[in-house]
C-alpha cells in the first residue's frame, strides 16, 4: 500500500467516523422530540379513552405495559436483615435448607414492585391488502 493510498484511506475513515457522530446527535435530538410528542398524544389518548389512531399510512396504538422489579443490589443486604429479625429463631434452625431458602425465596418476592408505564406502537399499514 502507498503512502497515497494510506492518506486517502485515513481521510475517508475521518469523514465517515464524523458523519456518524452527526448522525448520532441528529437521532438523539429527533428521539427527545418522539418522546415529547408521545408524551402529548398517549394524555390525548387517555384523557379520551382511545385505544388506537388511524392514519393513512399507519395505526397508533397505545398500550399499557406492566413490569415487576426486584429489589435493588443496594437493598439487598437490608431486605436480608429484614428477613432474619423476623425468623421465629426457636424453630428456624431446625427447619429443612431448602425451606429456609424457600422462605428467603418468599420474602425476597415480597419485595418486588410492579411499575407501568405507556407505550406507543407504530404499524404500518400494508399496502396489499
Amino acid at each position: 500500500m502507498s503512502a497515497e493510498e494510506f492518506k486517502r484511506i485515513i481521510k475517508d475513515y475521518d469523514e465517515v467516523s464524523t458523519a456518524i457522530k452527526i448522525h448520532r446527535e441528529k437521532t438523539k435530538e429527533m428521539n427527545g422530540r418522539k418522546k415529547q410528542l408521545e408524551t402529548i398524544i398517549v394524555r390525548f389518548m387517555k384523557h379520551n379513552k382511545t385505544g388506537e389512531v388511524q392514519t393513512k399510512k399507519s395505526r397508533i396504538i397505545h398500550r399499557e405495559s406492566k413490569k415487576t422489579l426486584g429489589p435493588k443490589k443496594s437493598e439487598f443486604k437490608s431486605i436480608y436483615a429484614e428477613f432474619f429479625n423476623t425468623v421465629d429463631w426457636n424453630t428456624f434452625p431446625r427447619v429443612p435448607s431448602i425451606e429456609k431458602a424457600r422462605m428467603l425465596e418468599d420474602y425476597m418476592k415480597s419485595k418486588s414492585r410492579v411499575t407501568y408505564s405507556d407505550a406507543l406502537t407504530l404499524k404500518t399499514k400494508n399496502a396489499n391488502k
